[in-house]
């Protein structure tokens, strides 16, 4: 009697195929395999924890890229849509190759509504000055992240970390960006501990054109 015909062709083939970490087997035995499509990972059961084959550190501490997601052209913002899941507490959001039709704009990210809850506190300094500026602000519907330049030769690169955005917890954010014209260092939270799956980026006046958004996940033990 063939194998096909002891298991069936179906079970064969997809045995060890799930969806997520939810739909992890609940009793595994040591040495079993899975793949988990949503990660795009392949996982074994070491007999206590769910480990990536062959790697000395046995799931080393580190980001996973999650979703990237194009920048339109002219646009006023954003959606990266089902970035923040269950899978990570923590995120790294890089923002690059980007202009927007104005220097000095605000480039913002919102993870919930626009609730007024954001609340930032920073400083930026332009290159043409010595001076540096302290800002804030409690009750904006966004959070900034950055000052950005219009120049298409010195395109915009930045980089915001994320913390607990899916959980129900208020969320944080600590961003720095290095245009143009403007170094600015923002951190801040929004008063709101509603979990959130998406992330919009977007710009407080004009639009910007161009880059990608690329969600990355701090990877759990």
């Amino acid at each position: 009697m063939g194998i096909t015909q002891q298991i069936g062709a179906s079970s064969l083939i997809k045995a060890g195929v799930i969806e997520n970490t939810a739909n992890r087997p609940a009793s595994p035995y040591e040495g079993q395999v899975i793949f988990q499509k949503d990660t795009d990972q392949l996982l074994v059961w070491n007999g206590t924890a769910w480990v990536i084959p062959n790697s000395p550190a046995q799931n080393p501490q580190g980001l996973e890229l999650v979703k990237t997601q194009t920048i339109g052209s002219g646009v006023t913002s954003q959606l990266v849509s089902n970035c923040f899941s269950s899978t990570y507490d923590n995120y790294r959001v890089v923002i690059s190759d980007f202009a927007t039709s104005a220097n000095g704009e605000y480039l913002a990210i919102r993870t919930m509504i626009a609730n007024g809850g954001y609340r930032f506190g920073g400083f930026y300094v332009a290159y043409t000055s010595a001076s540096v500026v302290a800002t804030a602000s409690n009750g904006m519907d966004y959070f900034p992240i950055a000052f950005t330049s219009s120049n298409t030769a010195y395109r915009n690169h930045v980089s915001c970390e994320i913390y607990a955005p899916y959980l129900s917890l208020v969320p944080r954010f600590v961003s720095s960006n290095a245009s143009q014209a403007y170094n600015t260092n923002f951190n801040g939270l929004v008063a709101d501990t509603t979990s959130t799956t998406d992330l919009t980026v977007l710009v407080n006046a004009g639009t910007m054109t161009g880059g990608t958004i690329a969600v990355y996940g701090y990877r759990k033990a």
